[in-house]
């Protein structure tokens, strides 16, 4: 019944109906974009989208319990032991594929209690949800990994989406479509330095004669002059012959007077505003100070980092809870803390220890050391008490060396 509702939606023909839902391949296509240079080639985008991925696959993620105190609670579950065995290779290809093209998957497979994840492909899904409003994946058959056609439940298909598409909530849509109108800026600086790169010559000069050339003498010349003097050879002496002699020219334009280094530089602030990732993960220090990264590398935290983990634990929640089990205080989330690196690492886990807040124990565990004697127990500093004790200190009768009796 299910394959012959699947293939209602993606058959097409006459046993199509119009009047159900259709949320096919050419609807995940749509959530793309063309342009004449693919951005994914550019080194900022590249990086970009790595440091995100890094930021998330680098993180754990587990099933937690929320407390009526208002804490959380580790759970031993085999969906906590799933989560457990994720490496970070198959969370990375499914981000990657997420930031990317806007859809990321994971299979999900159950064999008793052992449950495991497989990367797919995005190009290789399509999207169709039934009269009821339930949806499913169709996976096509790859034949390079002797994986043959798939239709999976949505129980079944851990779907990652960095974005929703507003035009159609199920599919997810890519940040680098949400520029369109900045790609050609983007796209064509890189361009045309490389074009100007292969094509600048010096002398940047016309070549004239009186005599007649024909086509054959033409070519013949500009290749000799574009070996001695164009490309990675500029600056190369040219020789002339035939009775050319050079005239001024103000046609040639150099890397200079088109202005790309700004030109490039722009490409790379504007890749670092639709990832939100400071330009000085992207290489762009020059005028940055320490206080300064220190204060956009929290931002980078807290605006961009965590609401996407906070996407991707929805995603996981959504494909392996019931509803049953949210609703009892159940949650997939990553590990939120973020305690800086360095010295900011010191200080900060230092605080902590001081200030009651964490006991010696889980500071050493969160540097991944063992537990140590006496080292589960509270610290306070000693000028510190309730109010309540200072009001009865204050109340209570003193001798003249304010001592109370």
């Amino acid at each position: 019944m299910i394959r012959n509702l699947i293939n209602r939606f993606w058959a097409g023909g006459s046993s199509y109906n119009s009047d159900l839902p259709y949320f096919g391949s050419e609807m995940l296509n749509r959530s793309g974009f063309v342009a004449k240079q693919n951005p994914e080639g550019l080194a900022s985008v590249q990086r970009s989208v790595q440091i995100l991925s890094d930021a998330c696959c680098s993180t754990s993620i587990g099933l937690m319990r929320k407390l009526p105190t208002g804490g959380k609670e580790v759970v031993d579950s085999p969906i906590a032991k799933a989560l457990n065995r994720l490496n970070f290779r198959s969370l990375d290809l499914a981000i990657t594929s997420a930031l990317f093209s806007g859809n990321g998957f994971l299979k999900v497979t159950k064999e008793g209690e052992k449950i495991s994840f497989l990367p797919i492909s995005s190009h290789r899904v399509s999207i169709a949800i039934d009269a009821s409003g339930n949806h499913w994946y169709q996976v096509a058959a790859d034949k390079s990994l002797a994986q043959s056609e798939m239709i999976l439940s949505a129980s079944e298909m851990v779907h990652i989406r960095p974005r929703v598409d507003r035009t159609n909530p199920l599919l997810g849509i890519s940040p680098l479509s949400q520029i369109h109108a900045s790609l050609p800026a983007i796209c064509d600086a890189h361009f045309l330095m490389g074009a100007l790169s292969k094509n600048l010559a010096t002398p940047g000069l016309i070549l004239a004669t009186d005599a007649s050339l024909n086509k054959d003498q033409v070519t013949r010349l500009r290749e000799i002059a574009d070996q001695q003097a164009a490309g990675y050879k500029t600056g190369g002496t040219l020789i002339l012959s035939s009775g050319l002699t050079p005239v001024s020219s103000q046609v040639t334009q150099s890397i200079k007077d088109a202005d790309l280094v700004n030109a490039l530089a722009f490409s790379t602030i504007e890749v670092s505003r639709v990832f939100g990732i400071p330009t000085t993960l992207l290489g762009d220090t020059a005028s940055t100070s320490f206080a300064t990264a220190s204060e956009l590398h929290r931002s980078f935290q807290r605006s961009t980092v965590k609401p996407l983990q906070a996407r991707i634990a929805d995603a996981f929640t959504e494909a392996l809870l019931t509803d049953e089990e949210i609703d009892s205080g159940l949650t997939i989330e990553f590990d939120s803390a973020d305690f800086g690196a360095g010295i900011e690492l010191a200080e900060t886990l230092s605080t902590l220890a001081n200030s009651g807040i964490f006991t010696t124990n889980e500071i050493r565990n969160i540097l991944g050391r063992s537990d140590a004697t006496g080292g589960e127990v509270l610290r306070a500093p000693m000028n510190t008490a309730p109010i309540a004790d200072w009001a009865n200190y204050y109340k209570a009768p003193k001798t003249q060396t304010g001592k109370t009796k």
